[in-house]
Formats: structure tokens, C-alpha cells, sequence
């Protein structure tokens, strides 16, 4: 059933006769509301909505069914009616927006989180949906100032300390790379990696921040502390290949260039495992080349990225680091012509306009 059958008169007629065969029991709120089996959650719900189209509650109930089952269109339908039906329902707008921010619709996104805020101030989820939308529009220090909220709100969200930390380190990079500032970066990974801290006390087993600080203790040069994070991190998840991959960043950058290696053949061969299980893996792909080009079979990292371009045309990051495979291999014309295509399909990839920029110093024309 699509989102706009949901919305018709057809569709609730058919819903009643449904219901009319199944009609809704005593037990079907409860299961609509709080049942961990989705599909039996669906169905309760469809169930009372087929009793009764004009609750609220009831499309509420089963759009975060349709959420936990990945059926994001159906889960959008279902909210769409929820507020419909109530206008200040504040909930409905917070995961309404925690939909389109995953389906990359920001504007609608923001605009949930600023109702569900304006309905409902004291609800951190709601400071959560904002926040995520600033920082995956780089706007940190906005991103910060929601999760200050949310953690004044609720001072054990261990999600809050995590999401604040990596707006930290985000706005920290933008401060050194970007910048190129790298003593003024300090001070935000500092913040972040305080951040971090108070993750792993309040979640010891929480492995995404062991990563998440690690990769903190690298940009500032502390490698010793950052391959001690990355070890807890494999050590809670052994079968997590991006942490063989950063561990070995900091070995080679300590100069223990065959314990890099060891681990870039191990994340390699998790990503070849991946990528045998599904083809179309565009992930897997992606870090595979990465740690091609680390190990410098920039070949392979072509191979790779042609791949990541078959499956998707648009991507702009394959075509940067097939152009790096290419100037490695002193292919400057080739490697100017996927810089540039990087840069039209991301007008803000700064790291490709330099790398165009550099060419270009050197004489190379298409």
C-alpha cells in the first residue's frame, strides 16, 4: 500500500472490510503501541485504524512500526495523517524529521524539529532531530548549542555526549584542514574527546566512541592513545573493519609500517567479505579503495572507484580518489579530469578545488 492509497478514500474503505473480518481486540492497543514484532504491530494497528481513521494515536503507533521496519514512505504517510489529525502532536513532528533528515530532506527535516521544539520545549528528541540537521549542514556551533539542550535536558543521554563530540570534531577539521589552523583546532578536540569521555563512563561498552576518541587523539598526533582506543574498540567488535583500518593509520603514521599493514589486509579481506555478500556494496567499495591507496595499489583503487561510478554515476568522492589513483600514477590529465567532475558534482568539496588548483600550478591542461 502506498503513501498515497493511505491517504484516499478507497484505502479506508478497504481497510474496514478488513477490519470487519478481523475486527480489533482488547489486546490490539497494547500490541499496536509496545509489541517488539513489527509486523504484529502493523497489524494491530491497521486493525484499530480500520475501527477508528480518526485517532491520531493509532497512525502515530504504526508510522514508528513502519520506522522500526525500514518502510520509511509508510512510516511518512502514517505521521502526515497523525498530524493531520492533531496538529500540535509534537512527537509526530520529531520522528517525522528524524525520517527526512535519514532521506537527506534537510529543509523539511529542520522545519519538523522547530515545530516539535515550538510544541513541546522540554523534549530532547526534539533538540536531537535540530541538531542532526545542523550538523550535517556544518553549521557545529548551532549543533551544539541543541545538544547543550539535550543534555540540560537529560544528563545521562549517552547519544547527546557522542553527537556533541563529533560536532566538536567536526568544527575541529573545518578549523584544521579546511583553515588551515591547526593549533586553533586544539581546543575543540579537546572538547570533543571530554565528550567522549563521559560516553564511555556512562556506556563502558559503547565501541563507536573508542573510535570516535581515537580518531580525536589522531588529528592531535597522541597516536599511543589513539591505537589504545582503537584496540578496545576491535576487542568489543572484533569483526568491525573501519577499526583495523584507523588502527593502522596510526601505526604508519608511528612508523610501524608492518603492523599498518597487517591491519589494512585484515579490513580488507572484512570489506572483500562484504562486498561477495552484496555487489552493489557502494560502502565496502568505497573503504576498500581507501586502504588501496594506503597501501598504494592505486590499480586496485582504480578498479574500485570504476565500480563505485558503474553503480553510481553521481558520486563525487569516487571520482576524487580514482583522480588520486591517477596522479600517483602520474596520469595528470586523467587525474585533472575526475578532480574536476568531483568538483561539479560537490561544488563545496574544497580538497578537490585544490586538487585542481595544484595540477594546474604544475601546467596540466585536458
Amino acid at each position: 500500500m502506498n503513501s498515497r492509497l493511505l491517504r484516499s478514500a478507497p484505502a479506508l474503505l478497504t481497510i474496514g472490510i478488513v477490519a470487519a473480518a478481523a475486527p480489533a481486540s482488547a489486546d490490539d492497543v497494547d500490541t499496536c503501541r509496545n509489541s517488539a514484532r513489527v509486523d504484529d504491530a502493523i497489524a494491530a494497528c491497521s486493525r484499530l485504524i480500520g475501527e477508528k481513521s480518526d485517532d491520531a494515536n493509532y497512525f502515530y503507533d504504526r508510522g514508528n512500526a513502519y520506522k522500526n521496519n525500514r518502510a520509511r514512505d509508510r512510516a511518512l504517510a502514517d505521521f502526515d495523517q497523525a498530524i493531520k489529525l492533531r496538529p500540535n502532536f509534537a512527537a509526530a513532528y520529531v520522528n517525522r524529521g528524524e525520517i527526512y533528515t535519514g532521506k537527506g530532506d534537510l529543509d523539511r527535516a529542520l522545519a519538523d524539529g522547530d515545530q516539535a521544539i515550538k510544541l513541546d520545549p522540554d523534549d530532547p528528541t526534539a533538540y536531537h532531530v535540530r541538531g542532526d540537521v545542523y550538523s550535517r549542514r556544518r553549521d557545529y556551533d548551532r549543533a551544539i548549542a541543541d545538544y547543550d539542550q539535550v543534555i540540560k535536558l537529560n544528563p545521562n543521554d549517552v547519544s547527546a555526549y557522542n553527537k556533541r563530540g563529533s560536532a566538536y570534531s567536526w568544527k575541529a577539521e573545518d578549523t584544521d584542514s579546511r583553515k588551515g589552523d591547526h593549533d586553533g583546532a586544539m581546543p575543540d578536540y579537546d572538547r570533543a574527546i571530554a565528550d567522549y569521555n563521559q560516553v564511555i563512563k556512562l556506556a563502558p561498552n559503547y565501541a563507536v566512541a573508542y573510535d570516535n576518541r581515537g580518531h580525536a587523539y589522531f588529528r592531535k598526533g597522541d597516536y599511543d592513545r589513539a591505537i589504545a582506543d582503537y584496540d578496545q574498540e576491535i576487542k568489543l567488535t572484533p569483526n568491525y573493519a573501519p577499526a583495523y583500518d584507523h588502527r593502522g593509520l596510526a601505526y604508519d603514521q608511528k612508523g610501524d609500517h608492518d603492523r599498518a599493514l597487517a591491519d589494512w589486509d585484515q579490513a580488507i579481506k572484512f570489506y572483500d567479505q562484504a562486498i561477495k555478500l552484496n555487489p552493489k556494496n557502494a560502502a565496502a567499495f568505497t573503504y576498500r579503495s581507501i586502504l588501496y591507496k594506503e597501501k598504494g595499489d592505486y590499480d586496485r583503487v582504480i578498479a574500485d572507484a570504476d565500480h563505485l561510478i558503474k553503480l553510481d554515476p553521481n558520486y563525487a568522492g569516487a571520482y576524487h580518489i580514482r583522480g588520486e589513483a591517477y596522479e600517483a600514477k602520474r596520469d595528470y590529465t586523467r587525474a585533472l579530469a575526475d578532480f574536476e567532475m568531483a568538483l561539479k558534482l560537490e561544488p563545496r568539496a574544497e580538497v578537490a578545488r585544490r586538487s585542481i588548483e595544484r595540477l594546474k600550478f604544475l601546467g596540466v591542461e585536458r
